[in-house]
């Protein structure tokens, strides 16, 4: 019994049928692993910068909302569209004008919105391997 299953087992019909079979459950447990890995540093993180949601402002953040405040929405999309100008870091204004017109002055959302930007970008850059 034991010889017919090693003789089937090495007949090029089984490796045909059973081996991608084989490579999916060593694919499956490198994503788990891979999952785990990704679940872990992004727990790490999360654990240094959840206290900073009590946090308030820094210095420069006041002035980079007026920066995008003051040309308006319309200025800084052009300005994000022709990219070649002079207007200093136009995409910022996708960030604070948004988050200031719903929430004001109140800077949890801004540390939030920061904060989840950049937990997403943990699996993105682990998976660039």
């Amino acid at each position: 019994m034991i010889r017919k299953a090693s003789a089937l087992s090495s007949s090029p019909a089984f490796a045909k049928v059973y081996k991608p079979l084989l490579l999916l459950g060593r694919r499956s447990s490198e994503l788990l692993i891979d999952l785990a890995c990704v679940t872990v540093l992004i727990g790490y993180f999360l654990h240094f910068t959840l206290p900073s949601l009590k946090g308030g402002f820094a210095e420069d953040e006041m002035m980079n909302m007026s920066f995008y405040w003051k040309p308006g929405i319309l200025k800084c999309v052009w300005a994000n569209i022709c990219f070649w100008t002079n207007f200093h870091r136009p995409a910022g204004a996708f960030y604070y004008l948004p988050l200031y017109h719903f929430f004001s002055l109140d800077p949890q959302p801004y540390r939030i919105v920061q904060i989840a930007i950049v937990a997403a970008s943990i699996p993105i850059i682990y998976w660039q391997r």
